[in-house]
């Protein structure tokens, strides 16, 4: 399940890009040159997506398991399963009763440690990022023991996530918005030229970022700092 960690490291890169500062606020020079690096992302995510695809029909937190039986998740361990059911169980509830959660766990499953692939589930099924990653979270502090894919947010995710659901998903979904987010990731720090290299060959995925950004400072900005 390793798949679900590199997500985690996709998903931040999201927000901790936000020290790049107001670059990603400014509006962006017309530009039609990006968006090649997140389409070669979203045709490698292509597999995962597959196989996150036949993951579509697995069952829910109490499918098959009866009404006396242990819940039963399919796309986590069982012991994971029970102690999040139990530990977690409103969050667990909700990813469980989202296609799109419980089909982002078992695509980002399937990836194994394919970024690419992780990058082509959120394209595909970034509507249930959110509920996956509050899910991870939980089961990350309450059942890490049998959960070992869970990984924890910090306090700035925590508030973002839910805070920012619609702005965090449209850029997860948006191939220009990844291909951004990679191009800001390979600037030096504090290299402003750069990120505005970035926002003008990637200006639909600048428009995305921009809206996390601002509803970020506007809900979480005491524990984003």
């Amino acid at each position: 399940m390793r798949g679900l960690g590199l997500v985690w490291l996709l998903v931040t890169a999201v927000l901790a890009a936000a020290s790049c500062g107001e670059a990603f606020t400014t509006s962006p020079a017309s530009s039609s040159a990006g968006g090649a690096g997140a389409a070669g992302a979203a045709g490698a995510g292509g597999e995962g997506t597959s196989a996150g695809g036949a993951g579509g029909g697995l069952v829910g937190p109490d499918g098959g398991g009866g009404d006396d039986g242990p819940p039963e998740c399919g796309v986590v361990e069982q012991a994971c399963c029970s102690c999040t059911a139990s530990s977690c169980s409103a969050k667990h509830e909700k990813c469980f009763s989202t296609p799109a959660c419980v089909e982002m766990l078992a695509c980002t499953t399937a990836c194994g440690d394919n970024d690419l692939c992780v990058v082509g589930c959120f394209l595909e099924h970034g509507s249930g990022g959110v509920e996956m990653g509050v899910y991870s979270d939980c089961a990350a502090q309450q059942c890490a023991a049998v959960c070992p894919f869970a990984e924890p947010l910090n306090d700035c995710q925590r508030c973002t996530l839910p805070a920012c659901e619609p702005e965090v998903e449209a850029c997860w979904q948006s191939q220009d918005c990844w291909a951004l987010i990679d191009c800001a990731l390979d600037c030096q720090q504090g290299d402003s030229t750069c990120y505005q290299q970035c926002n003008q060959q990637h200006p639909e995925g600048q428009v995305l970022f921009a809206k996390v950004l601002q509803c970020q400072k506007a809900s979480c900005s005491a524990l984003c700092g």
